[in-house]
């Protein structure tokens, strides 16, 4: 991977070992066992043929600004697409791709279940987060703050409508 602002993590089960920001987009690797497309109770698919290096070692998660994630593990791709349709509501596009392999397997729709269990758990934490967030920001006691250290995909987005808002 390349473009400024780059860099090496540590080399922790599921720990960032790669961020990286380009002039339209954030990416992070992570390495790690198994799939980050599944709760930690199921099981899915092996993980797509013919995978090496980092790709058969975690997870590719790619954000093309402005509102896109790309996430690629090692048993199947799913993106989201976050449209805004006013200040206070947005509409989210998930969707789940795998290979033709997997596709092709008897037990397919069966087992696709938990990869859409995941999503639908995660899209209603984050919704829930993210009614509460918006609540506090139309509050008049609301004032902005800091970025954390553990958001540099936030930051590289901020930046990226920074640098169009100015030119």
């Amino acid at each position: 991977m390349s473009g400024k602002g780059g860099g090496l993590f540590g080399e922790t089960e599921g720990a960032p070992i790669w961020l990286d920001h380009g002039p339209n987009h954030s990416a992070i690797v992570s390495r790690h066992t198994g799939s980050n497309a599944l709760l930690p109770t199921d099981t899915g698919f092996p993980p797509m043929p013919r995978l090496t290096g980092t790709a058969a070692e975690g997870s590719y998660f790619t954000y093309p600004f402005p509102n896109l994630l790309i996430a690629g593990n090692v048993d199947c791709l799913w993106y989201v697409q976050i449209n805004p349709r006013g200040t206070d509501r947005c509409t989210l596009t998930l969707a789940s791709c795998f290979h033709e392999e997997t596709v092709a397997r008897p037990d397919f729709a069966e087992v696709a279940q938990a990869y859409y269990r995941r999503l639908d758990v995660s899209t209603a934490e984050d919704a829930t987060i993210t009614g509460e967030q918006q609540k506090g920001l139309s509050s008049p006691l609301a004032r902005p703050g800091r970025l954390s250290h553990m958001e540099p995909v936030v930051h590289a987005f901020r930046q990226w409508v920074l640098g169009r808002v100015e030119a």
